[in-house]
């Protein structure tokens, strides 16, 4: 209660209404597997588009001489309705990274940003000083930490914005000139001097791979690295880099290496000085080494070092509802334990269910694969999709996981979590990898393998909505996503509860926030029965919990929903009728 220690008016704020809960998402993704560029440790970043995980982890060019499977699943996930998608990019042991060192000796490195192929980047950095240099000591405008060109008594020298006791800029410190970087000539005045001039100094970044333009940026401040358009923000070796590639260097060992780097090109001071704004000190570095090594099941699974890896890097991120793996069903070897670790993580992770990838083989090798699993919480597709080959003229098989991530996604938003994911259009496929008719899924569909199938007339299609449980409780997907979605959502809700005193109060409280929520669930249909009574039930209060529940501190509050089950098999009996029959 507030405490009023002298008269006067006092307002205070009262609830009225009961908590609320709000439906948690169950469309973001996560998907483990290899990529051609990007971290390998770490959380994962979202990536909400194409453009936005090409430009993260690369293209979809092959890795290691195999499709890059992961690439196009994205692709076909965004195309069947994704909106957030996480990826963990996973590798084998020790893969190359592409570096380029700048001279001999203690000379500064770039280096690719991340391991792989991809990474052998071609980079062009040019350096420019302002045509419009500041003369006899007026050098407003400059900035604490600004690389600048000073002439003065017809030499010429780099050097760096300062700041004096006084508050006033000055230049406090040269660095070597590129034109002679054993012997250079000092500079450092304690203030500039009359007949001085001085200019800003910028650097141009331009990175490419293969010939295609990957991150270019005009303009960039040097010696300003809490600048974010700095040059040394878009080199930094720590995760807050701008650009592809990185270096260790400071700004005072990069610029003069980087102006010899190349022979050939203009790379003394003096072509940074010339009265040609045209002119400037431009380097083009090649960085090889790059290596791809493809990951077993070791690098799938990962580790829970300071920076994560794998499937655990995606524990990181509570609100992933489905994973996948597109990548695992090209590993034979591996494909099998990849699985298995993906059932075990979702499991783990309670509010998840994986998606997983049949062989692109027969209906043997799906049955095979099939019996050495039993999950509530993964579901099984085959066979493989067939889709023009974006990288060219034919065609190309990917595994199902992309697509039907994708429409989960779609499903969810158009018509709800509780709708089984099945007889949607997969949107873009030209056929699958193995047809399937109706005898060949009635060796499947018992044994919870949800088949893709194309119908005359109505496209291909997901034709199956089965977890590979054994309990018949659990045999539907929907049902097992419906009741991760409940379960979750009145988890994060409710947790204002803890600590509040344990009575009757707080009982009638739960109670009324977890009615609210459900008889919302059962106005949009989402629950069976014809009124709320026959739909759900929550109870909390004296008989569902003991003394000695209430003594050692535990609420306990019982719901329980009737969930809708999908009409799989929708039968239409039909006799003769005669007019003189009664009905």
């Amino acid at each position: 209660m507030p405490e009023y220690l002298a008269p006067g008016v006092f307002m205070e704020e009262v609830s009225y209404r009961s908590k609320s809960i709000e439906g948690v998402s169950t469309t973001t993704t996560g998907f483990v597997g290899p990529t051609r560029f990007g971290p390998i440790a770490g959380v994962p970043t979202l990536v909400t588009s194409v453009g936005e995980y090409e430009a993260i982890y690369g293209d979809a060019g092959d890795i290691a001489g195999q499709t890059n499977h992961m690439a196009h699943a994205c692709r076909a996930f965004f195309e069947q309705g994704g909106k957030r998608l996480y990826v963990s990019r996973v590798s084998g042991a020790d893969p190359g990274v592409a570096t380029k060192k700048l001279g001999a000796g203690n000379a500064p490195e770039l280096s690719a940003r991340h391991p792989g192929s991809y990474g052998e980047l071609t980079v062009r950095i040019r350096l420019d000083a302002d045509p419009n240099g500041v003369r006899d000591g007026a050098i407003n405008g400059l900035r604490p930490g600004d690389v600048v060109l000073v002439t003065a008594g017809g030499n010429t020298h780099l050097g760096e914005v300062g700041v004096l006791p006084s508050g006033k800029l000055r230049v406090t410190a040269a660095v070597p000139a590129p034109a002679d970087p054993d012997n250079p000539d000092t500079f450092a005045p304690d203030d500039l001097a009359a007949n001085t001039e001085v200019r800003l100094v910028t650097a141009s970044l331009e990175v490419s791979q293969g010939g295609n333009p990957l991150f270019s940026a005009a303009r960039l401040a040097i010696g300003r690295a809490s600048s974010a358009a700095s040059l040394e923000r878009c080199l930094d070796p720590g995760p807050t880099g701008l650009s592809p590639l990185t270096s260790e260097a400071g700004w005072e060992q990069l610029l003069p290496a980087l102006a010899t780097a190349t022979p050939g090109n203009q790379t003394t001071i003096e072509s940074l000085a010339a009265d040609d704004p045209d002119s400037g000190v431009i380097a083009t570095v090649v960085l090889d080494g790059g290596t791809d090594v493809l990951p077993d099941e070791a690098g799938y699974t990962g580790t829970d070092d300071e920076e994560p890896t794998g499937l655990v890097a995606l524990e990181h991120i509570p609100e992933i509802s489905i994973v996948a793996a597109p990548a695992a069903a090209a590993d034979a070897a591996n494909h099998e334990a990849i699985c298995a670790s993906l059932i075990v993580h979702a499991e783990r992770m309670r509010y998840r269910v994986a998606i997983l990838d049949a062989p692109n083989g027969s209906d043997a090798d799906a049955r095979d694969l099939r019996a050495g699993m039993d999950s509530t919480r993964a579901a099984l597709y085959y066979p493989w999709v067939r889709i023009a080959d974006p990288a060219g003229p034919g065609e190309i098989d990917i595994p199902p996981s992309g697509f039907v991530a994708g429409i989960y996604a779609r499903n969810d938003v158009d018509r709800g979590v509780w709708k089984a994911p099945a007889n949607e259009v997969v949107l873009g496929a030209l056929g699958f990898s193995k047809p399937v008719n109706s005898r060949r899924q009635e060796a499947l569909n018992p044994l919870g393998i949800n088949c893709l199938r194309s119908f005359e007339g109505r496209g291909h299609r997901v034709w199956g909505a089965r977890t590979v449980s054994s309990d018949p409780e659990w045999k539907y997907l929907n049902v097992r996503r419906y009741f991760n979605y409940l379960e979750r959502s009145i988890d994060i809700s409710t947790q204002w509860a803890v600590f509040e005193p344990n009575g009757e109060r707080l009982w009638g409280n739960v109670r009324r926030t977890i009615s609210d929520f459900l008889l919302n669930e059962f106005q949009a249909g989402a629950l069976l029965g014809d009124k709320p009574e026959a739909a759900y039930f929550v109870k909390c209060d004296r008989s569902t919990m003991t003394q000695n529940d209430i003594d050692n501190g535990r609420l306990v509050c019982l719901v329980g929903v009737a969930a809708l089950r999908p009409a799989e098999f929708v039968i239409f009996r039909i006799g003769q009728w005669t007019s003189d029959r009664r009905s």
